[in-house]
């Protein structure tokens, strides 16, 4: 069958790759003891170009679906489902340890009623892998070098692919001696028997090379056989995603990053790896948005926007790095606010001198109970106001004392409440620079202007509002990544807000992918300054004041830059040539961004947990605390546990990072947390933790 693949750059994936001279004269040595060597296939010999092996079935439910149309849509999920089923069909009937994939196809049907050709199905299958593998320079050299010393070679592989096929696979090494495939066998390397069957056929000494630790390492070297790991090639697992069309464009991209990576030897620094981050997840999820922002600012006739710092700041660049301004006639501007100066200066609009609305109560006294009652003064500007200092002290015993919820919020609401005169006072003269700050960008000149964040609940779309209303004849439309259940409570007073990725009018367990992303997706965005805390008059303009942070310049230097860098990178080339190695400009659509996120999100790849368990972020809006969002160690106390687990802003996250050094007894407590709180996502993502 012919390749139908529309993608650019998979025939092209290991051009660059230099071979690992070390690696292969390391096999050699130990070849000379040996008189066989034998070769796993997958991500030994041959690797794919997605980065998980359940992505074949993306290509095959796409390969299917533009000639079947409906009748095969979730042919991804029902090709891992038909295994499973097949799986447990097989051992009871037979006993033997695996299956092949004719067994596999009988069982498609159960899961997929309304499609009638499984045979065909399993041809595109064929099709397709014979598409996305690639043998592996380092063990064809090997291979070569090895006949060539006379060692004879067999391959080893738990599969459920044909004998057949797989030597159709393997045509580019030398001539090989057996092909042994679990499928055929009815034994597995991962149980260990297959090594009683091949020594019983093999005469002479065997060295065996694979990737993994357990079926290719641990169980051979028990059954006499000396055996070398090779990881050059390995894959991602994300196994516990079903895969869809949607999947593909991120596991290409991502892969093919990976394999161009091997034109160096050596591991690729932290800063690279973030770089890539960057040009595969950044790209897919901030191009996609780009593309729907140039939509949306043609049907609302948009000729200026607002680029609201900090997160805009990687949608600015990305934005000037795509050209639009130029193919829009739209200018785009960064706007230096924040919540801390657009809610405190709506104050003097919102309350009066007698009394402070609720809204402005609930800002000022925002905690997430590790917020002192000092900082909640000078966050606001009120540190000086000896009346309302001396009441806190008198109230909380201590300026550092740190109020808990509800109680101690309570409390704090009503101190702010006692002294209303003062607070509103003070903060009416912050609002008097904050309106001129507008003003001075073209906020309240006439047209038509949309502010350009991440967003989530409306409230500074409701704060700019509510300050250049009065001053202002244009129109005001906010462009948000996602907008919470919350946001809908802001709509009256905000004006228009439309969002890309998530819904505010679906429940937030329903996007939960959206929702375990934010505080990282805030944290990579994020501009090289600190949050705009104030402003200043020089030289007759308005200037923003800026908080500074070691940790958080540190993280931007480290993390942040690199990440955006490779965004922007790919972007450019997007928006120039229509495409970046296999990621096409056409990929960039919503249900791909959403499938990106979810991948990383939902079903974590270990190099995306260990990249991600690096960022800091800081929840409330004063930015005077910046930690980790993951704690790397689990709490031995079960309450403590579940406390840090109900705050975390990744819970999935939390788990899997604890899971890798948890006990018996807590990978136990782990177990029942997944069932009670995590019950609504979908039992392939919950499975991960069993």
């Amino acid at each position: 069958m012919a390749s139908n693949i529309n993608h650019v750059g998979l025939g092209r994936n290991l051009l660059t790759w230099v071979i690992d001279d070390s690696f292969v004269n390391s096999a050699l040595i130990q070849l000379d003891n040996a008189d066989v060597l034998s070769l796993d296939i997958f991500d030994t010999a041959v690797t794919r170009v997605v980065t998980s092996p359940v992505d074949v079935f993306a290509e095959v439910e796409r390969r299917l679906t533009s000639r079947f149309g409906q009748n095969a849509a979730g042919f991804g999920a029902a090709r891992i489902r038909a295994e499973r089923r097949a799986r447990r069909k097989k051992h009871l009937a037979t006993g033997q340890e695996d299956l092949r994939l004719a067994d596999i196809y009988k069982e498609l049907g159960f899961f997929l009623p309304d499609f009638s050709d499984p045979e065909l199905a399993a041809e595109i299958e064929l099709a397709v892998e014979r598409d996305y593998l690639q043998a592996c320079p380092d063990i064809k050299s090997l291979a070569q070098q090895a006949t060539k010393r006379g060692k004879r070679l067999i391959f080893v592989s738990d599969m459920y692919l044909p004998s057949e096929f797989l030597a159709d696979v393997l045509a580019d090494f030398p001539p090989w001696e057996h092909l042994y495939v679990s499928g055929e066998i009815g034994l597995t390397k991962s149980s260990g028997n297959i090594w009683h069957h091949i020594r019983q056929q093999i005469e002479g000494r065997i060295l065996h090379i694979g990737d993994n630790k357990h079926s290719d390492v641990t169980l051979p070297a028990k059954h006499g056989v000396v055996t070398l790991q090779y990881t050059r090639a390995v894959s991602f697992e994300r196994t516990h995603q079903l895969p869809n069309v949607h999947t593909l464009p991120f596991s290409l991209i991502q892969r093919h990053l990976v394999l161009k990576s091997k034109e160096l030897t050596a591991a690729p620094s932290r800063r690279q790896e973030w770089f890539d981050f960057g040009q595969s997840f950044g790209a897919i999820v901030v191009g996609t948005f780009l593309q729907w922002l140039e939509q949306r600012i043609r049907v609302h006739k948009i000729d200026r926007i607002y680029l609201c710092a900090r997160d805009g700041w990687l949608i600015k660049r990305a934005w000037d790095a795509a050209g639009l301004s130029a193919k829009l006639g739209v200018e785009a501007r960064y706007l230096a606010i924040s919540r801390r100066v657009l809610n405190l200066g709506a104050v003097a609009l919102t309350s009066t001198p007698t009394r402070l609305d609720v809204a402005t109560l609930s800002f000022l006294s925002s905690s997430l109970d590790n917020v002192s009652v000092g900082l909640a003064l000078s966050r606001a500007g009120l540190q000086d106001c000896q009346e309302l200092v001396s009441d806190a002290v008198k109230t909380f015993g201590s300026l550092d004392a740190v109020p808990q919820w509800p109680e101690g919020t309570r409390r704090l609401e009503d101190l702010f409440q006692r002294h209303a005169s003062t607070v509103y006072k003070t903060l009416a003269n912050q609002y008097l620079l904050v309106k001129e700050y507008l003003h001075q960008e073209n906020l309240t000149a006439p047209g038509r202007a949309a502010l350009v964040d991440l967003g989530w609940h409306g409230t500074m779309q409701r704060s700019v509002q509510a300050i250049v209303r009065n001053a202002s004849s244009s129109t005001l439309v906010g462009f948000y990544y996602g907008l919470w259940p919350q946001a809908s409570s802001n709509r009256f007073l905000a004006g228009p807000m439309e969002s890309c990725f998530a819904n505010e009018f679906l429940r937030v367990e329903d996007q939960a992918g959206v929702h375990y992303s934010v505080a990282f997706l805030e944290e990579l965005h994020t501009a090289p300054h600190g949050t705009v805390i104030g402003y200043t008059t020089r030289a007759g303009a308005i200037e923003p004041l800026f908080a500074e942070h070691p940790l958080e310049s540190e993280q931007h230097a480290k993390i942040g830059e690199p990440f955006q860098d490779g965004v922007v990178e790919t972007i450019r080339q997007l928006f120039e040539k229509g495409r970046s190695g296999p990621l096409m400009l056409t990929d960039l659509k919503q249900p791909a961004a959403l499938s990106a996120i979810d991948s990383v999100f939902l079903a974590p790849t270990n190099a995306e947990l260990n990249l991600l368990a690096e960022v800091r972020h800081c929840g409330t809006f004063d930015h005077a605390s910046f930690d980790h969002v993951l704690s790397a160690e689990m709490p031995k106390n079960q309450r403590t546990a579940y406390q840090d687990f109900l705050k975390s802003p990744w819970p999935l996250g939390q788990l899997r990072l604890w899971t890798r050094t948890a006990t018996r007894e807590q990978k136990s407590l782990i177990s029942k947390i997944v069932q009670r709180h995590l019950s609504h996502l979908d039992d392939s993502i919950t499975k991960q933790f069993i």
